[in-house]
């Protein structure tokens, strides 16, 4: 479906029997860097390492701590609706964060179920092991290169900027929404994306507010758009099949 990636063994959520569980989250990186985040601190390895990092960043400056915790926050909240203790390994995204070795220190002491790390890496790879789901996503790789979305080598409007994604999986495959903000009027974002979708051979309709087709894999996907101060704001939701 993507032109530079695609999702992959798309996991099946077991929501059953989880409540009274517990899950360490540990958002990887710091919201803030000072000169103490430098110093070195024991890897668990028997050498040492920097107290922690700020992580990466897209090209357009959307940091890797920001995109870490914002999952981690929608993580946190699906566990707890199912009953799930969780506890996280910083508290917030806008000061300095405890070292690796204390967090490490912190998961030891909680005993949890699970401890889950979340990181962005280039190649565009989340991996995970919950109890409400396992297995490997890879999104698309322009999205970690420069916050940018590519359906088929049509990617968001020029100007545009990504405000959330959220993948929901389910046995036969998975949606996944990606919200964004785009600097025109609705009209003029919705006729962007059908003219550049005809450009790459793909038929689209556009009904209302909504633009929609499929992919050239055969994965149908939605864009929906509506106004917004400054512009417009949409949310694209592509089915992926397992």
């Amino acid at each position: 479906m993507f032109v530079s990636g695609h999702v992959v063994s798309v996991p099946t959520a077991h929501a059953s029997g989880i409540a009274g569980m517990s899950v360490f989250l540990d958002p990887g990186h710091s919201g803030i860097s000072d000169s103490s985040i430098t110093r070195q601190v024991p890897n668990g390895r028997g050498g040492m390492k920097d107290c922690q990092t700020t992580g990466t960043s897209t090209n357009d400056g959307y940091p890797e701590h920001t995109f870490n915790w914002d999952i981690a926050m929608r993580v946190r909240a699906a566990l707890e609706q199912l009953g799930v203790r969780t506890q996280m390994s910083r508290t917030d995204d806008d000061s300095v964060a405890p070292c690796v070795d204390q967090r490490a220190a912190a998961a030891n002491a909680m005993h949890p179920d699970a401890d889950v790390s979340i990181h962005a890496d280039e190649s565009g790879h989340i991996a995970f092991n919950l109890p409400i789901a396992e297995g490997q996503v890879k999104v698309p790789t322009t999205m970690m290169h420069n916050g940018n979305f590519d359906i088929d080598g049509v990617k968001l409007m020029p100007g545009s900027s990504v405000t959330g994604f959220n993948l929901d999986a389910h046995g036969n495959g998975a949606t996944v929404d990606m919200s964004f903000t785009a600097p025109a009027p609705p009209e003029q974002v919705r006729s962007y994306y059908v003219d550049q979708f005809d450009k790459q051979g793909i038929k689209v309709a556009l009904t209302g507010e909504t633009v929609t087709g499929k992919s050239k894999d055969g994965s149908p996907f939605t864009i929906y758009v509506s106004p917004a101060p400054g512009g417009s704001k949409g949310v694209i939701a592509v089915q992926s099949k397992g």
